[in-house]
């Protein structure tokens, strides 16, 4: 593995951070500032961390170090080191667009873990009376409803990775911060839509997913957030919308909804996350939505979402 020579820098503003990066990040914004949050940078990255508390296929966790192990995937190491730095070593077969999709979802987790916020595997969209957040496995809609949702006014602030600010002190509502709004599309979902997707940009060829860039007017730092819709799939025969009353229940749901890896395992390393998620979901309403494996009804989905957003 080696690592280029680089003299160029970029500098953008999203997730709450300030970043000034050795690799081109078109899906944040771009921003003028003189003392940056996080460095993104190429250099020497080891194989293994001597003593992970974690040990997966794909990465390992200790207390303020993530190991990403993505040679396979995008051609490169990356090691996240206290919040602040992310350090990355490649090979020859380096897929920048895939070194992206990586830096934008697994390493901001680990950096925002490591930063003691909330990183949810969820969209989260502004609407006229305050912002939603769509969680879900893979696959549960929430591409498919947040860019429904977009059509209807709705506003993209943050796809895929949400980060919930819970270092600031909010007196009622939790903080989303800005992120990446480059939604990404199934296949599928770009027919039904008839969106072209010979002008958009094929981002993951084995899911055939499929980078959209929404065009909006400038976005706030952070939104407050209003309340979190959890996608699932079942075999019931129609879609139901329930209102989840208790945070056991809520936390109970959550287990495997935090960005990239389960609650139980993240609550190993960084001791503050169940007490973080459990605030955050004591103080904001959260609706389990169930609706069919094989077909789903999006516009009446989205007119029940729309509905409980203007009640």
């Amino acid at each position: 593995m080696s690592a280029p020579l680089v003299n160029q820098y970029f500098f953008y503003r999203s997730f709450g951070l300030k970043i000034k990066s050795q690799i081109a990040l078109k899906e944040l914004r771009p921003a003028v500032f003189d003392v940056p949050d996080v460095m993104i940078y190429f250099g020497e990255v080891f194989e293994h961390l001597s003593k992970p508390a974690i040990e997966h296929e794909r990465f390992e966790i200790s207390d303020q170090t993530w190991l990403i192990k993505s040679e396979e995937y995008c051609g490169a190491r990356l090691l996240v080191k206290k919040g602040q730095n992310i350090t990355i070593e490649h090979t020859d077969d380096l897929n920048q667009d895939r070194l992206a999709l990586v830096l934008l979802g697994m390493a901001f987790t680990a950096i925002h873990f490591q930063l003691g916020r909330l990183p949810l595997h969820g969209n989260t969209l502004m609407g006229k009376a305050g912002a939603i957040m769509l969680v879900g496995d893979s696959g549960a809609g929430k591409s498919t409803l947040s860019l429904a949702l977009t059509r209807k006014g709705y506003k993209l602030v943050s796809d895929d990775l949400s980060i919930v600010d819970t270092l600031g002190e909010y007196d009622e509502k939790f903080r989303v911060f800005s992120g990446c709004t480059r939604l990404k599309l199934w296949e599928e979902t770009c027919i039904h839509y008839d969106i072209n997707m010979s002008e958009l940009n094929l981002i993951d060829s084995n899911r055939k997913k499929f980078g959209l860039e929404l065009e909006s007017e400038e976005l706030l730092f952070s939104y407050k957030l209003n309340r979190i819709y959890v996608l699932t799939k079942s075999h019931c025969t129609s879609i139901s919308f329930r209102h989840i009353t208790t945070t056991a229940e809520k936390l109970s749901i959550f287990g495997n909804l935090l960005s990239k890896i389960s609650v139980s395992d993240a609550q190993s390393v960084w001791p503050n996350v169940f007490s973080n998620l459990a605030s955050v979901l004591t103080r904001t309403p959260v609706v389990l939505v169930e609706r069919p494996i094989s077909s789903w009804s999006v516009p009446k989905l989205i007119e029940k979402i729309c509905n409980i957003e203007t009640c």
